[in-house]
């Protein structure tokens, strides 16, 4: 699995409208509202900045965690999906 392909989801809390178009132009987040938490998806190399960019705007990291593909989605991708 390349490391480019994997993702890293976190999940923050107050965040203002400028943190949310920062986040989504400078890291290419992806971002789907949770209550008062915000769960951001971005591709793993961008992880250091989402942080930094976060912690700077005064928003709460709630957690922070590495997605990783399953043995059966590797099993599958191999084999083109066929059963």
């Amino acid at each position: 699995l390349e490391e480019s392909s994997r993702e890293t989801e976190v999940v923050a809390s107050r965040l203002g409208p400028e943190t949310v178009v920062a986040l989504e132009e400078r890291c290419g987040a992806r971002l789907r509202g949770h209550g008062d938490k915000v769960e951001i998806r971005v591709r793993e190399k961008a992880v250091p900045e989402l942080l930094s960019l976060l912690l700077a705007s005064g928003a709460e990291i709630v957690s922070v965690t590495p997605q990783r593909e399953s043995l059966e989605q590797i099993f599958l991708s191999a084999v083109g999906g066929r059963r």
